[in-house]
């Protein structure tokens, strides 16, 4: 697993892993609300419920199944093969300016997968969601979909608040920084991304669960 590395300063040596090898590009809990509120709130509004008056509700609350959707498509990907392989048909992002496409080659893919050059991707549903993926990949999608009593054709309707696009499975935190801090703990900084959620890399150093981080 991406976080694990035995030395004698844990806290440090996992950041430092983490900057430079990454981690899983997770939702954190609070993406869902208090008690998963919001995604079931989500799930009854794509189900044909009524919507929510504000516009910043509804795309609250899409975006929280959207991102379930994100979570399961990691999950499963991963029971599927390591984020080291680039399957066929799998969507790519290139680094770092962020263009995405379909991989046809997985050798030359992989060859840039390898070098840092590409990342791969997870999906956010919606109708604008391109290039779609195929293969292996489609068929994750379609099964995390399915999971959750949804389609594709689901998010058509709400294409103004929810368009989709694609999320880097994998992120990285920059300027790691670990320093003692009294009487026993530790002062950890770093930066990260728009989208990444700092509860999941504290989660990999101090392997916590995520109701007590947020406690």
């Amino acid at each position: 697993k991406i976080a694990t590395v035995p030395m004698a300063d844990p806290g440090r040596a996992v950041l430092a892993h983490l900057a430079e090898r990454g981690l899983y590009h997770w939702f954190g809990p609070q993406r869902f609300g208090r008690g998963g509120d919001n995604l079931r709130q989500g799930h009854a509004l794509l189900a044909g419920g009524r919507r929510p008056r504000g516009r910043r509700q509804l795309r609250l609350l899409v975006s929280a199944v959207q991102s379930a959707l994100f979570n399961d498509y990691l999950l499963r990907r991963l029971a599927d093969g390591p984020l080291d392989r680039v399957l066929p048909g799998e969507i790519c992002q290139t680094v770092p300016r962020g263009g995405v496409f379909r991989c046809d080659d997985v050798n030359e893919v992989g060859t840039r997968l390898a070098a840092g050059e590409v990342r791969l991707t997870g999906p956010l549903h919606g109708p604008k969601m391109r290039p779609a993926a195929e293969g292996r990949p489609a068929a994750l999608e379609d099964e995390g979909l399915a999971a959750h009593g949804l389609t594709r054709d689901a998010f058509r309707p709400l294409k103004k608040v929810a368009p989709g696009g694609r999320r880097p499975l994998t992120v990285r935190p920059e300027d790691p920084g670990v320093t003692p801090a009294e009487p026993q703990g530790l002062w950890v900084s770093f930066t990260l991304p728009a989208g990444a959620y700092a509860t999941v890399v504290v989660r990999e150093i101090t392997r916590t669960a995520f109701a007590d981080l947020r406690g």
